[in-house]
């Protein structure tokens, strides 16, 4: 059986789609911002490459829920390393 080009885009729509799910069952809030990331990238892939044109409001989307997680995630190393580490 042969996969066809339209058929990898789907099945990439879906495992970002997956990764995001899991993403909101993640008890831990560094595993779910972790998730975020790698789903929204995969994601920007998607609408960057799936048309002839990529696709703007996609890629803005995108774009903002990485960098979202990614304050997120920052925020939260942040926030442990001063907690193990005070200041004088």
């Amino acid at each position: 059986m042969f996969i066809g080009v339209h058929d990898l885009w789907d099945l990439l729509g879906h495992l970002f789609n997956l990764i995001y799910l899991a993403a909101f069952m993640a008890r831990d809030r560094r595993r779910m911002q972790g998730l975020i990331m790698g789903a929204a990238a995969l994601e920007l892939v998607y609408f960057l490459r799936v048309a002839d044109e990529p696709l703007w409001s996609g890629v803005i989307w995108s774009g903002a829920y990485l960098a979202y997680a990614g304050v997120g995630l920052l925020r939260e190393q942040l926030s442990t390393t001063t907690r193990l580490h005070p200041g004088p």
